[in-house]
């Protein structure tokens, strides 16, 4: 039954506990005096109840015949004892009114003196529930206004109850309730009722006009203002508050879960995780719950970026089989059908599957899995529940938690999203661009590294990305002659600027007689004269910077000064590159045709590796010089999920002689519109050795390892330059498609391929074996050249 605080052990531990409550809201240090008094209540019987004809007219003629004879439960007490020892027979009678005997088994509620920290009276429900010996009770910050210190709060009450002025100060306070070694955890919203609580003075008190008390609100925290305006030393309280506790443990618990599960990493750290995990058991009242959470990709994904470090399973290491092809259980259910499935009795299970025997093991005989879904409604996560009891997660617990579910469902893709943003920070940090294929290889590494990163190991660095035992399939489209093609525009464009501008400076000089004039015009004629000799880069500078930096200020400056030359060297910068100041046809004519047939080769290369990468992912990597060269990599190490063999290398091999083929045609289609001709040579290179290949962080590129595999780099770099072996002739030809390759094996593969495409008509039927000079000491170089079809 509901009692006073007084002899019973059990009803002082429950005192104790409100008190160290009450005692973390910074009531230690309160200002103000306090006076425990009964008298406000014992007015309220004399003036309520003394003209009732009922039960409460039995009530108030025994509290009537008691206050008469004990006039001191009138007095006001500075301590909670005296009260309790001289009045403790009658407290609980002048209670009944607000704590009826009907209500208290299920009703929390206490009286305690003006801000004191323990109560003089507590209901038994309250009793119960504080009876645990480990129970601890905890003031919990509801609101910024619980920040307003209690000293202000005491003045706020003064201003309603004395000065008359209502502010709506009775605020809500929380509470959380835990237990010793247990997660168990319940939140209680407190209301105080005030109307025994009374404002009295020492004196005279302060006069509050407007805009002093405007001052005071607009200083909720300055706790010295508000004492100096309402000194201890004038005001006390008397009287005594009534408190009731109302469970608010579902409400308060889904804020919490919604504040954790909103925040972008709620999943990412072990802590937090379990937070949500035990405020999951705290919201559905199944404290003997397990809870585990954990990402996924479904259907079932084996790299390691799909984890995204959310793993937190009621059982470790059942994850890695959990959703093996030979598997059929709870998990791959809920997958399936998306939706959360439910086992209310493990031993019942006619046939269980291993994982399901595991919970079993583990004491487990009811279990409930339940599907996370991204917006796509994808399965990204699981949360599963397992529990010592059949029969647990009943129809009721599983509406209540599907009620919550998208806020699990957004923190899983919020968590992975934040995941993958980082990954991919890593990734252009420290590797740049990479090509889609090896990305997911980029992922896994990143993901260890954040992985490294979180358990706080001593070895951040980034771990090497290689790719062993994959096939080269390398490629060649050059530009014949490029070079001199290009010096011969150069040459062109400077011969005739030189031209132009000595005609300009003979005729500024005759008609100014400025000397500077005549002597860079004998600058212009030497310059002429050396382009009529070898030409090289240099004298393109020279030439440049002659007419930029000196020839062409002077010039402006002659057009202002000298009015009569103005038309005449308007029309000399008419004839020049607008931009460049400088004659720049040919050199654009130039630009012009490489640009048309490097895009042409490009366009045709990344449209036919779309529809490779379908057929077998691979690693590929162009690049753009005076033509287009490319690199293919293919090997089991480079897939994800997918099983390699050498029939796809074959295809690859053969698609390459195709599009040589292809790239022929079309540039043939272009060459007519070209404003300076251009003719193309074609070379593969064969190497039929596995190699090894390592990201190098320096370059942001991919390069082969050891010095055996590095034949096939210096191969690359150098046989398009290289002559037949006792000859002066190029290995590279126009209109020839050339096969390098270093054994015989390679040579019978490739006529294969070219006699094919013979019979294709895609080849003349010519084909030319002819052996190649030793290129940077690697001998036996050979190789196999066919003519393209018109």
């Amino acid at each position: 039954m509901s009692s006073v605080i007084h002899i019973n052990p059990s009803l002082r531990k429950a005192a104790e506990i409100l008190g160290e409550a009450r005692k973390g809201m910074g009531l230690d240090e309160f200002p103000f005096e306090t006076r425990l008094s009964m008298r406000p209540l014992v007015n309220k019987w004399m003036s309520d109840f003394k003209d009732r004809e009922d039960q409460l007219k039995i009530l108030y003629n025994e509290i009537k015949s008691y206050t008469d004879e004990h006039p001191s439960i009138l007095k006001a007490y500075t301590d909670v004892g005296s009260l309790v020892k001289d009045h403790h027979p009658i407290i609980h009678l002048l209670l009944s009114s607000v704590f009826p005997v009907s209500l208290s088994e299920n009703m929390y509620g206490y009286a305690a003196g003006p801000f004191m920290m323990e109560p003089f009276y507590i209901t038994t429900a309250l009793q119960n529930l504080l009876a645990d010996a480990t129970a601890e009770l905890k003031f919990e910050l509801f609101s910024e206004i619980d920040k307003i210190p209690y000293s202000i709060r005491a003045c706020l009450i003064i201003l309603e109850k004395y000065y008359k002025i209502p502010l709506d100060q009775v605020l809500p306070l929380l509470f959380s309730l835990q237990y010793e070694d247990t997660d168990m955890e319940r939140f209680f919203k407190t209301t105080s009722m005030l109307d025994f609580l009374e404002v009295k003075t020492h004196g005279p008190a302060p006069e509050i006009g407007n805009e002093k008390l405007d001052f005071l609100l607009r200083n909720l925290n300055d706790a010295d203002l508000w004492l100096e305006t309402f000194s201890p030393d004038i005001f006390y309280f008397e009287g005594f508050y009534l408190a009731f506790m109302n469970d608010v443990t579902e409400v308060e618990t889904l804020s919490r879960l919604r504040k954790l599960l909103l925040t972008s990493d709620s999943f990412q750290d072990y802590d937090t995780a379990r937070m949500v995990a035990n405020l999951t058991r705290v919201y559905l009242s199944m404290f003997d719950v397990e809870v585990g959470i954990f990402a996924i990709d479904y259907p079932f994904d084996k790299s390691l970026s799909h984890r995204y470090n959310m793993q937190y399973p009621i059982i470790d290491n059942h994850l890695e089989n959990l959703f093996s092809a030979k598997n059929d259980n709870i998990y791959i259910r809920a997958c399936k059908e998306n939706k959360i499935q439910i086992i209310s009795n493990l031993e019942q299970l006619d046939n269980p599957s291993s994982i399901e025997l595991n919970f079993l093991a583990k004491g487990y005989k009811s279990l409930m899995v339940v599907p996370l879904r991204d917006h796509n409604k994808k399965v990204i996560g699981i949360i599963e529940l397992a529990a010592p009891d059949p029969y647990v997660f009943t129809y009721v617990k599983r509406l209540k938690l599907k009620e919550i579910l998208p806020l699990y469902d957004v923190a899983v893709e919020d968590s992975r999203n934040t995941v993958d943003n980082r990954i991919q920070n890593i990734i252009q940090e420290q590797f740049t661009n990479i090509h889609p294929s090896v990305l997911w290889k980029f992922s896994e590494t990143a993901f260890n590294y954040l992985n490294r990163e979180s358990n706080n190991d001593e070895i951040r660095m980034i771990e090497p990305v290689h790719f062993n035992n994959v096939y080269p399939i390398y490629g060649q489209i050059d530009i014949n002659s490029s070079t001199t093609i290009r010096n011969d525009a150069v040459k062109k464009d400077l011969s005739k600027n030189l031209y132009l501008v000595s005609e300009i400076l003979e005729e500024a000089y005759q008609q100014t007689r400025f000397h500077l004039l005549k002597k860079l015009a004998f600058e212009v004629s030497v310059a002429s004269a050396n382009l009529s000799e070898e030409f090289d880069i240099n004298q393109e500078t020279a030439v440049n910077n002659l007419l930029a930096e000196e020839i062409n200020p002077v010039l402006k400056d002659i057009r202002i000064q000298y009015p009569d030359l103005k038309e005449r060297i308007d029309g000399y910068f008419s004839a020049m590159d607008p931009d460049l100041e400088i004659v720049y046809e040919a050199r654009k004519n130039y630009e012009y045709s490489l640009n048309k047939v490097n895009n042409t080769i490009s366009r045709h290369l990344e449209e036919q590796e779309l529809n490779n990468q379908k057929i077998i992912p691979h690693y590929f990597e162009k690049y753009k010089t005076d033509g287009i060269e490319y690199t293919m990599y293919v090997g089991q190490s480079l897939l994800q999920k997918e099983t390699f063999n050498l029939h796809q290398l074959y295809n690859l091999r053969l698609w390459q002689l195709y599009s040589m083929v292809e790239i022929y045609r079309q540039l043939e289609k272009v060459r007519p519109g070209l404003p300076t001709d251009m003719t193309v040579s074609f070379l593969v290179l064969v190497f039929n050795h596995p190699l090894n290949i390592t990201f190098r962080m320096e370059e942001k590129r991919f390069d082969v390892d050891t010095s055996y595999f590095a034949r096939y780099e210096i191969l690359k770099k150098r046989i398009d330059k290289a002559c037949l072996a006792g000859r002066k002739e190029r290995l590279t030809q126009k209109d020839k498609l050339v096969i390098v390759y270093l054994n015989d094996k390679d040579r019978e593969e490739y006529l294969d391929y070219l006699q094919f495409l013979i019979d294709e008509s895609l080849l003349e039927s010519e084909i030319e074996e002819v052996e190649v000079e030793r290129v940077q000491g690697i001998q036996g170089i050979k190789a196999l050249r066919a003519n393209f079809k018109s």
